[in-house]
């Protein structure tokens, strides 16, 4: 799974509608390793998926912004049907 995400942060976040019908999230399923590219520059990370047919994914260990936004928004999101992928560099 690759995507361009606008700034360097700690953690990044994608969100799809879709769900599971989407390629790229049964893609990062299958494989949870990623690469993203921040200002032309590529990184690697590992995606944790929040999808409404799946049990919720730890949050430990994520920067603690992330952690707050994966523990209190995403749950319920996921709850309308969203999807979301947290990529945690390596």
């Amino acid at each position: 799974m690759s995507f361009q995400a606008p700034s360097r942060a700690e953690a990044k976040a994608a969100s799809i509608v879709r769900g599971a019908r989407s390629l790229w999230v049964r893609n990062l399923v299958a494989e949870p390793r990623a690469r993203y590219w921040v200002s032309g520059r590529e990184y690697r990370g590992l995606a944790r998926i929040f999808d409404p047919g799946h049990p919720l994914p730890a949050t430990d260990g994520l920067p603690a912004f992330a952690r707050a936004v994966a523990d209190g928004l995403l749950p319920p999101a996921t709850l309308c049907g969203w999807t979301f992928a947290v990529i945690v560099p390596q």
